[in-house]
């Protein structure tokens, strides 16, 4: 299995976004959400709450916490599962488990993105 690619001391606004210009022609204002969805995780105590899910695809983008995306009839599971199985979309999925420090910088690894067509 090959080696995954680190990033460390990351601006994760600015990853997302440039990942986001390159996949995303509709709807880029998604990523505000994002931003607030990941906002409000950084302030949670609640570990649960640090591990999210983001996906972009040319229509939008979405990020949810990952217990949701398991759990069956939820609409974070539904919106994954949509989007991961029933159109024809190019979708990246980047799973992150982040450590909030200040202006939005991580300090762990990240994997790469996830490409699903």
């Amino acid at each position: 299995m090959p080696k995954q690619s680190k990033f460390e001391n990351v601006d994760l606004f600015a990853s997302l976004n440039a990942v986001m210009k390159q996949n995303t022609g509709f709807y880029q204002s998604d990523l505000e959400i994002d931003k607030e969805i990941i906002a409000k995780a950084a302030a949670s105590p609640r570990k649960e709450d640090k591990t999210l899910l983001w996906f972009c695809r040319p229509s939008g983008t979405h990020c949810f916490r990952e217990r949701d995306v398991f759990l069956k009839d939820t609409a974070p599971h539904n919106t994954w599962r949509f989007y991961m199985e029933q159109t024809s979309d190019r979708v990246l999925a980047v799973p992150y488990n982040w450590k909030f420090l200040p202006k939005t910088v991580i300090n762990e690894a990240i994997p790469k993105s996830i490409i699903f067509t």
